[in-house]
């Protein structure tokens, strides 16, 4: 949601009419210069956008001249408004031509809010008049961008290389913080848990929209930073990936871009070990789905002189015998053309499963993530006419300068038939290294790891002596998170890391889905091959570590208005689950983040709750793990009573996702809220074929911005001691990563391995902003 206060109540009833047409509750916001004035229908210079045929004027707008290199411009539709915005036209009046793009293609950003929808769009600077057309179908809007001749670089012709960025010099890197000190900590601590477990984007252009370079981005007013422009030539060069080869930047000629279609597809019904096709195409134009296919689909700005990257990650089905899991194909350079190709994968038993196809361009964070799902069944379906196809949108990732610079581990994770194959890649700058890894019983695994965690946790709680509880614990569990480095880590990954410890501060693992592996507490040591120098290995948590799950959204501002600020901080009837810390953190968000409380007695009152909208969603108690098969997580409320069991004492994942459904595409930089469940087990997903499950998935998936958890029972002082660090980092201005590595920090202090329990799904970048 958009919140700007440079848009006045007075300004909004002179410039936004609610209705149709022309007068329509449209607003234009320069970021430099605030609001545009709008320019009358009947003045002359809306005729040239009047004209053009096919398309109905909702509004123009004049924007003030800038010396910076781009309009930075939000473009509101109040709630009242009800428009198909992919069949919505962009007009521009620039001094080498008039031109039209399609807004869904020059947006950098979208959002959806309680004032309506809110679109961000880069414009270059020479332009002075902007309008909006309306048009009766995409095909249609389709026409009037061919029609339209191309100008300033926006189509037309063979593909035109990018503008050279400006020669200047790099600031400097900002010092990177030491990793924080190891644990001092006081009591044994109170558990939190109860019973702890053991249609596609129109388009097609054939050169670049318009190149925004890496100084001109650096000019742009702050607002621009929110997102990096999706047609950036800087931004996607070679120079911009890890690992990437290619010339480094400011050294020969800018790589060329141009917009491809990324289709991915797939029957929507399949048969029990009868092999079947998933397939992948490149384009300059639309691909027409086949009947009976499920299609994802998107439109992404590519490197033409480069083949682009395709891994297919499959949970649920399995792949065919010897076939390659990553392919790579060339944009073909005729409008007619299409590259190719089919994977074969086949279901190995009855039920829904999913299909990834991560499209990469070098970098290690996608380019695109599709994503598709199939049923399989025990028997080829009746006759009963072809099926409808099924059309999603897929995910498109904004190049990010500074999350690029980022450490990272790459997840891609094939599990079928409880067999997980993990292919990690590690790279700091433009180092990496790579490999594969088999875990024959990933949930076995998975469950004999977090039995093991308890284990070393109650038998450290018998010590008195803070120091040496610290000690004992650090111990018991570097020992684990040794073995579990050593279970998922290929060993020239490792090796690769150990070598690189001193690089790591604001790591990212990044996944397709692979999250219940507890990465936070893996472990790097010394390679068999290197002599023990006697220095103490490092768990990863220490780097200040988040997770980053492809397709979900990783807003870099995470709005907050106080009236949508919600903690569930339930009074538990029985003593025995009874809290005290929770109490501080309902003070302290009452305080601080101006939070409405709310506690709970039965499930209605959490589903009002999420199912009307809120910005930030903390909750203070108790998680259960039902022994169901699958497995529930579960919220414990006010009248749970474990000896007298009622259905409405608890709210599960399965509630929420019936609550809250699957979006299924999410835009990365999509605003959303921040969902902070301080409780026992809930960070953490159950190990499963066919989907994550779980209260991660289910937030993430509905477009949760920042996600954080506890992957085992954690203390309830512990507890305490983080959110306190990790709010009061928030809230003054510190990014995501760091508040949760001052957070760590915190809840150290206690000494019962608490502070490695919290997982933190999010961009690292992300800033907290209370209105």
């Amino acid at each position: 949601m958009l919140r700007n206060e440079s848009i006045t109540q007075e300004s909004r009833r002179e410039f936004c009419v609610t209705g149709e047409g022309p007068d329509m509750d449209v607003t234009v916001i320069d970021a430099e210069a605030g609001l545009a004035p709008r320019v009358s229908a009947d003045d002359p210079d809306a005729a040239d956008a009047s004209a053009i045929e096919g398309g109905e004027l909702v509004g123009c707008w004049r924007l003030a001249p800038t010396e910076r290199p781009l309009h930075v411009l939000d473009v509101r539709f109040g709630a009242t408004v009800e428009i198909d915005l992919d069949r919505v036209g962009v007009w521009f009046r620039h001094p080498t031509g008039p031109a039209l793009l399609p807004l869904t293609v020059l947006r950098q950003r979208m959002t959806d809010g309680r004032l309506g929808r809110t679109v961000r769009l880069h414009v270059p600077a020479e332009v002075d008049l902007l309008a909006l057309l309306r048009f009766a179908t995409v095909d249609e809007l389709q026409r009037a961008w061919d029609r339209l001749p191309g100008a300033f670089g926006m189509g037309g012709g063979a593909e035109t290389a990018a503008p050279e960025a400006p020669e200047e010099e790099a600031p400097e890197e900002a010092a990177e913080e030491e990793p924080p000190p190891g644990p001092s900590v006081p009591a044994p601590p109170v558990i939190r848990g109860a019973e702890p477990p053991t249609p596609p984007r129109p388009g097609r252009r054939r050169g670049p929209v318009f190149g925004m370079d890496e100084a001109a981005e650096e000019a742009a007013p702050e607002a621009a930073e929110e997102a990096a422009p999706e047609f950036s030539a800087a931004a996607e060069s070679p120079a911009a990936g890890r690992g990437a080869e290619g010339p480094v930047a400011g050294g020969g000629p800018p790589p060329r871009t141009a917009l491809a279609h990324l289709q991915g597809e797939m029957p929507q019904t399949v048969v029990v070990d009868r092999p079947f096709p998933v397939r992948f195409s490149l384009s300059r134009r639309p691909v027409a789905p086949t009947p009976g296919f499920g299609q994802a689909s998107t439109v992404a700005s590519v490197d033409v002189s480069r083949a682009v990257t395709v891994t297919i990650v499959p949970r649920g089905f399995r792949m065919a015998a010897d076939e390659p899991r990553t392919i790579d194909l060339e944009l073909p350079g005729s409008d007619d053309d299409v590259a190719r190709h089919e994977f074969t994968l086949v279901a190995p038993e009855p039920g829904f499963g999913e299909v990834a196809l991560i499209v990469r361009q070098g970098a290690d964070l996608p380019l695109a993530t599709l994503r598709l799902t199939a049923e399989a069944v025990a028997e080829e379906p009746g006759e009963s006419g072809a099926a409808t196809p099924r059309t999603v949108e897929a995910a498109v990732t904004r190049p990010d300068r500074e999350l690029l610079a980022l450490p990272s581990i790459r997840v891609d994770e094939e599990l079928v038939d409880g067999v997980s194959t993990l292919s990690i890649r590690a790279s700091v700058g433009r180092d990496s290294a790579d490999g594969t890894m088999r875990l024959p019983d990933k949930g076995g695994y998975v469950s004999r790891l977090y039995r093991r965690i308890d284990g070393i946790r109650s038998r450290v709680a018998g010590i008195r002596d803070t120091q040496r509880r610290a000690d004992a614990a650090l111990r018991e569990l570097s020992r684990l998170g040794r073995a579990v480095a050593a279970d998922v880590l290929p060993p020239e990954v490792l090796e690769f890391l150990w070598t690189h410890r001193d690089e790591l501060d604001g790591l990212i693992v990044q996944t397709t889905g692979e999250v219940d592996v507890p990465w936070e507490i893996v472990h790097l040591v010394p390679p068999p091959t290197e002599p023990s120098s006697g220095e103490d290995g490092r768990f990863l948590s220490r780097y200040g570590l988040t997770r980053w799950v492809y397709g979900t959204a990783h807003p870099v501002d995470l709005h907050v208005a106080t009236d949508r600020a919600h903690v569930i901080c339930p009074t538990y009837k029985l003593r025995r689950f009874q809290l005290q810390a929770t109490a501080e953190e309902r003070d302290l968000l009452e305080d601080r983040l101006k939070a409405t409380l709310i506690d709970p007695d039965d499930v209605d009152a959490v589903r009002t709750v999420v199912t009307e909208g809120y910005d930030l969603l903390h909750f203070a108690g108790h998680g259960h793990w039902a022994t169901t098969a699958p497995p529930i997580q579960e919220l414990l409320l006010s009248e749970f009573d474990d000896e007298a069991p009622g259905r409405d004492w608890r709210y599960s994942d399965e509630d929420l996702r019936a609550d809250l459904p699957d979006l299924g595409t999410i835009a990365e930089d999509a605003e959303g809220p921040l969902v902070f469940l301080n409780a026992c087990d809930l960070g953490r997903l159950p190990s499963g074929d066919r989907s994550l499950g779980g209260f991660p998935e289910a937030f993430l998936r509905r477009g949760a911005g920042a996600f954080v958890g506890c992957s085992w029972s954690v203390g309830d002082d512990a507890a305490g001691s983080f959110v306190r660090a990790f709010y009061a980092a928030l809230v003054t201005g510190e990014t995501l990563a760091e508040a949760t590595r001052d957070a760590r920090t915190a809840a150290a202090r206690d000494a019962d391995l608490s502070d490695l329990a919290f997982a933190v799904y999010a961009h690292p970048r992300a800033r907290l902003h209370l209105t």
